[in-house]
């Protein structure tokens, strides 16, 4: 072993010697010095992975044998800092020139500018929204966002944070396409105003081959870099259905960034299953979410959502980010081949309220490209909406010829569908209400005034206005998991003096909400629904537990109905058979069993008909606008019925108000039978 002043003057005489090299020898030649005679196996191989990689970055000359050597018995040696700080000086050295060869025409040399993240994603989104980008209804609705939330006071934009991602995913060799810039610079240009990330969730739908895995891959890479995102003692957590899954695919993308990196080698580990820089950790996890508990994540990916068993997962990863100031999470994958019981479905549902303003969630970030509704899958003109790298990554001719194949067979048509337009087996079923229909006058308020309240207030001012007049009540029970709802619809009013209806002939519409405690806790942190803040606004009454509170319900209507007398109170049997019989016969209040299914298809009807002409109000109420919005019907032979199963989450809020508006139909059928006309409320 050299002594320690040995050693010192050697390295100077080292890098005095390649500094001196650029000095005198300017034009010397690029290309591997001659490998000296006799070296041990692996001081060879390694002679053999350092001068292709100097080579291709063209910092290595014919004169740097010596050089060369030292750096390849440092590497076999485990000596990283000796072999980071000559790799330093060749750095330092710069580009080696190439030997002079005789052209018998002009070179042209393109300078290739460096990519701009922030310019790319907002010309993205630009060319998008004005039709020059053919894309998804769902890819519109998140360019719209990008496009408000840069004016929006509640966040920055940071350009320089976005440039540092694209840069260092640049260093990785990966060539970024627009709509990876667009990802990029969502979730790491915008910030709060404490300068933390925005977002913390993210979920990425696009269909096969599109370069997700690779994107994710360099993503989980900068995430656990101290040199990327600077997260102390950083882990990040990639899962998929199997351990072998979840190695296989990002993970194995990841590993291969690093080898061909140099750099990122020199100051990290690879291991079969992990990739370490110093006390940070990038790793493979297999889908079991016990063994999981305790983990700090600081970055998690969850790939192939669609094909998970269950929802514990994802849950696992979304609540193990606690004690981190700015984590990130990821979910990722394609439509899958069932919706009901499917987390990827139900976080897709989640981004679809988020998308369409029913549910505020500033923290979740969503990019779904799929085809839209009444497109058809065999069209290639359209093909591009699910596969936003058709042409660089996918190719047409390679689509056409799998659609041509699926035309033959259903299994083959489904598979297509499932896997190249990214579409959701039976997703024929549209949802009932557009969300913006509910944000138009006569819908959302009535009274101009009343508009310009914050929601809480609104709700309040509207319930004194309506206060003695009198409403047709319908009722929708859940003893155990969600929501209780009462929905109180009031016919046309006169205006209060010297205020007038924006519309004439208005319903509206008034709610009181139950829910047990402890689904309040789960559904806000595992389902990402804001039932604590609704809760916090009063818009959610709150039971003891983890079961509804027939004894609160009872308490509440009987209060309910001194203030906002009714002749009766319409119901569901299911659930509700003994709080009936305590309404009617403890508090003589009359009790009317109302049939569901398809029963109620008159009063969906004329819900969706007074919804359209603008004419029955909820105030902007959340969870009713929540609810209604995520309603999906089944069609009869003639008749519709509210669609639980297949409806993208709770629509206890719509059962409630069609169980009024039945309540009034059939008073509406007493009316004309007995007075021949309507008669006034």
């Amino acid at each position: 072993m050299r002594k320690p002043l040995e050693e010192l003057q050697r390295r100077l005489t080292e890098e005095e010697r390649l500094l001196r090299l650029r000095d005198e020898h300017p034009t010397f030649e690029a290309g591997e010095p001659p490998r000296p005679e006799g070296l041990h196996r692996k001081l060879r191989r390694r002679w053999n992975e350092l001068a292709t990689k100097l080579l291709e970055k063209g910092w290595l000359a014919r004169t740097d044998g010596e050089a060369l050597l030292a750096m390849c018995e440092a590497r076999v040696n485990g000596d990283d800092t000796e072999a980071m700080r000559l790799l330093q000086i060749f750095k330092k050295r710069g580009k080696v020139p190439l030997p002079e060869v005789p052209v018998k025409q002009p070179v042209v040399s393109i300078a290739v500018e460096p990519l701009n993240i922030t310019e790319v994603a907002n010309t993205y989104a630009a060319d998008v929204l004005s039709g020059k980008i053919v894309a998804c209804e769902l890819v519109k609705s998140s360019c719209s966002r990008l496009i408000t939330d840069l004016s929006n006071p509640a966040f920055t934009f940071d350009t320089v944070a976005a440039q540092k991602v694209g840069d260092y995913i640049a260093g990785l060799g990966l060539v970024l396409l627009p709509w990876q810039c667009f990802i990029i610079a969502n979730l790491f240009g915008f910030l709060k105003p404490n300068g933390l990330r925005r977002f913390q969730l993210v979920h990425v739908e696009v269909a096969k081959k599109n370069g997700k895995s690779s994107l994710l891959a360099a993503i989980g890479l900068y995430l656990t870099d101290p040199e990327g995102d600077g997260e102390p003692e950083a882990e990040t957590y990639v899962a998929a259905t199997t351990r072998f899954q979840s190695q296989d695919i990002v993970f194995k993308i990841a590993l291969r960034f690093r080898a061909d990196n140099e750099e990122m080698s020199l100051r990290s580990e690879a291991y079969r299953a992990s990739i370490a820089f110093g006390d940070s950790v990038f790793m493979p996890l297999a889908a079991n979410p016990e063994k999981l508990q305790g983990k700090n994540m600081s970055g998690g990916i969850l790939d192939e959502l669609q094909n998970h068993p269950s929802p514990d997962l994802y849950h696992t990863f979304t609540t193990s980010t606690a004690s981190r100031k700015q984590p990130l999470i990821f979910s990722i994958g394609t439509a899958g081949n069932q919706r009901e019981g499917n987390v990827a479905w139900g976080v897709r549902q989640h981004a679809l309220s988020v998308l369409d303003g029913t549910v505020k969630d500033d923290s979740f970030f969503c990019y779904i490209a799929t085809l839209d509704e009444d497109d058809r899958w065999n069209d290639e003109n359209v093909w591009i909406k699910a596969n936003p790298s058709l042409g660089v990554l996918v190719q047409t001719d390679n689509l056409r010829q799998m659609a041509e194949r699926a035309k033959a067979l259903p299994s083959g048509k489904q598979a297509f569908c499932q896997y190249n337009v990214n579409r959701w087996a039976k997703t024929s079923y549209s949802a009932w209400i557009n969300p913006s229909d509910l944000e138009k006058p006569g819908v959302a308020y009535v009274l101009e005034s009343e508009r310009k309240l914050p929601i809480t207030e609104r709700l309040a001012a509207v319930e004194k206005r309506l206060d003695g007049k009198q409403p047709f009540i319908g009722i929708d029970i859940a003893p155990v998991n969600d929501l209780s709802v009462l929905a109180m619809l009031f016919p046309p009013q006169e205006p209060p003096p010297g205020e007038k209806f924006v519309r004439e002939g208005v319903f509206e519409c008034l709610f009181r909400v139950w829910c047990p405690e402890d689904d309040i806790e789960r559904r806000s942190k595992e389902h990402r629904v804001p039932y604590r803040d609704w809760a916090d606004q009063g818009l959610i009454i709150p039971t003891p537990g983890d079961t509804t509170s027939m004894e609160i319900i009872e308490r509440d209507i009987v209060e309910l109905r001194k203030r906002f007398w009714s002749e009766n109170i319409s119901f569901d049997i299911a659930f509700m058979r003994d709080l009936a019989g305590r309404l009617e016969n403890g508090h003589g209040i009359p009790m009317i069993q109302v049939s569901q299914g398809f029963k109620l298809s008159g009063a969906i009807l004329r819900v969706e008909k007074l919804i359209k002409e603008q004419r029955v109000c909820f105030h902007g109420h959340p969870l009713a606008n929540w609810c209604i919005s995520n309603v999906v019907l089944s069609a009869g032979v003639r008749d519709f019925r509210l669609d639980k199963a297949r409806s993208r989450e709770k629509i206890d809020a719509a059962s409630a108000l069609c169980t009024a508006v039945d309540g009034f139909l059939v008073h509406e059928q007493n009316s004309l039978r007995h007075d021949g006309n309507i008669t006034s409320f």
